[in-house]
């Protein structure tokens, strides 16, 4: 077995690090709020304070030192020893697998390693390890080492030492209480104040707290139970609570399904991200509408909480507070999931000074639901696809597709230079859908834009190095990318052998994302915007 100790000579006369694996040299002594008393740090990540060490009394085991996490989570045991901690890097490429995998189930340490393989400088840093090994030095050493082989089952490997593990013995210096932040103290609900245009437990509204009319209203819609509680008549208008139930059955089969209860799963696909979101039992996107006495009270506001019940997440994840209060207020079995949904809804003319009825009309968005993939498809292409939701078969014909270049002084950047290209896309659907309902998108990114060539030499010269990033549109998320977008215009009309008009047809317009170089091909995707539920009115008194 090799020690830390040995391998430090062995490094030494045969120069080689650990850098390529995320195990980069530095200060020894680690000097964190979290880094435990008698640590001898091995090597530093490189973000976030991130380093590794052994610690005096446990023997040749490994640590990961983590201090952007939260209390109690500051420090893991990755390794047996020092040769064990070799391996799991071999196994998994870089010391990040390793500090992170604490938190994932195995199917998110897996997704990690799939998305982050070995690279060619790992695998060569690994090489020269096991050369290293083989050809100790007879005035460093009295024996010989066998070559390391990688893990065969890292995960298993580090959950039982952490299982093992007594967490208890880590002692931290005399400032860890004074940077470990403390418990929270468990907030008292505040007083109910319900101003019209204000949110859940905000005093933003507009004058004073209106008057509080209770509904008690349930309803089914969409295969879910839904609440009207109350009302609140302000001077500026109404303000409406509504509420959408699931079980806890329902919420953890959820969360099991797209594995939410690990960090990593969370880390989903755009289709993926897409389909969880509109099964989520409480993600529904409602828009309402109020009569009053016959008058139509369009909403001007919305905001909203949910409520997760404490069965359904992980031991120690925070839960919502505020959802817990609003479901207190509301005489509701904390039990269950809710989510809570607040309108306010504005005068049209004066206000009545008795309201007799009332009817609530619900409505939900649009939801994007993706088709097929249309794989490098070619002019003169028919394309056949069943509509996700009426069932009906389509035909798209492909008509055109024509590399396009967006002009030089609509990108005019003195710093950075854009992506100009991409390529447009003419068809036609039999029958025919309107754009907004139907749309055809381009399944890759578009390419971020990059420094300019002379502007990048000159930092460099100025700085020695020189590191920069900047994003188009869209978040961490999500796809980076843009789109443009042409309304459709008339194609043409068919006609039957004699030259009559049979039928006119729509000709649509979808351009790719834009990329710096034309596209030799391109993947589409076809997209469709239906409502998933049917609208529904309730009367309310």
């Amino acid at each position: 077995m090799i020690t830390y100790d040995k391998f430090i000579l062995l490094q030494k006369k045969y120069d080689f690090d650990l850098s390529p694996c995320g195990v980069c040299p530095g200060n020894e002594t680690g000097g964190y709020f979290c880094t435990p008393v008698g640590m001898t740090v091995i090597g530093w990540a490189g973000v976030d304070g991130i380093h590794y060490g052994q610690i005096e009394g446990f023997g040749e085991m490994v640590f990961a030192v983590s201090p952007m996490n939260t209390p109690g989570d500051y420090v893991h045991p990755l390794a047996e020893n020092f040769s064990d901690f070799l391996r799991l890097l071999m196994a998994c490429g870089d010391g990040a697998a390793l500090e992170q995998s604490h938190q994932w189930k195995r199917s998110g340490f897996a997704r990690f390693l799939q998305e982050n393989p070995i690279t060619e400088e790992q695998k060569s840093c690994f090489i020269k390890i096991n050369e290293a090994l083989s050809k100790p030095s007879a005035e460093d050493f009295h024996e010989y080492f066998c070559p390391l082989t990688p893990m065969e089952d890292p995960f298993d490997y580090m959950a039982t030492v952490r299982k093992s593990f007594d967490y208890r013995k880590l002692t931290f210096g005399p400032d860890y209480e004074e940077w470990a932040p403390a418990e929270p103290k468990v907030p008292t609900a505040p007083q109910w104040k319900v101003c019209f245009g204000g949110g859940f437990f905000e005093t933003r509204g507009h004058g004073r707290a209106g008057k509080e009319i209770f509904i008690g209203k349930a309803f089914d819609w969409g295969g879910s139970r839904w609440y009207v509680p109350a009302i609140y008549r302000c001077s500026d208008g109404i303000v409406l609570d509504l509420c959408v139930e699931a079980s806890a059955g329902s919420i953890r089969e959820f969360m099991d399904k797209w594995n939410l209860t690990d960090e990593y799963g969370s880390n989903l696909s755009e289709e993926e991200m897409e389909q969880a979101s509109r099964e989520h039992p409480l993600n529904v996107d409602v828009r309402a509408e109020l009569t009053v006495d016959g008058s139509i009270l369009k909403m001007s506001l919305g905001s909203g909480f949910c409520w997760i019940p404490k069965s359904c997440l992980p031991d120690g994840t925070r839960t919502e507070t505020e959802a817990g209060w609003i479901a207190d207020h509301y005489g509701l079995d904390r039990e269950n999931g809710y989510g809570f949904h607040r309108f306010s809804f504005p005068w049209t003319d004066k206000k009545p000074k008795v309201i007799e009825h009332m009817e609530l009309k619900l409505e939900v968005s649009p939801t994007a639901l993706k088709g097929m993939r249309l794989t490098a498809p070619k002019v003169g292409d028919r394309v056949k696809f069943t509509h996700p939701i009426s069932g009906v078969e389509h035909t798209l014909t492909i008509h055109s597709l024509e590399p396009q270049e967006i002009s030089s002084m609509r990108l005019n950047d003195p710093v950075y230079e854009f992506p100009d290209h991409y390529t447009q896309m003419s068809y036609t659907l039999s029958p025919d859908l309107p754009n907004r309902r139907f749309s055809v998108r381009d399944c890759a990114q578009s390419d971020q834009p990059r420094m300019r060539t002379d502007i990048a030499e000159q930092k460099a010269n100025e700085d020695g190095s020189f590191a920069g990033a900047i994003g188009i549109i869209g978040g961490a998320d999500g796809p980076t990318a843009i789109y443009i977008s042409r309304p459709a215009r008339t194609a043409g009309v068919r006609t039957d052998n004699g030259g009559n008009d049979t039928q006119n047809i729509g000709w649509h317009i979808a351009c790719s994302t834009v990329r710096f170089e034309p596209a030799d091909s391109i993947d589409w995707k076809l997209e469709f915007r239906e409502k998933l539920r049917e609208d529904i009115s309730v009367t309310l008194s």
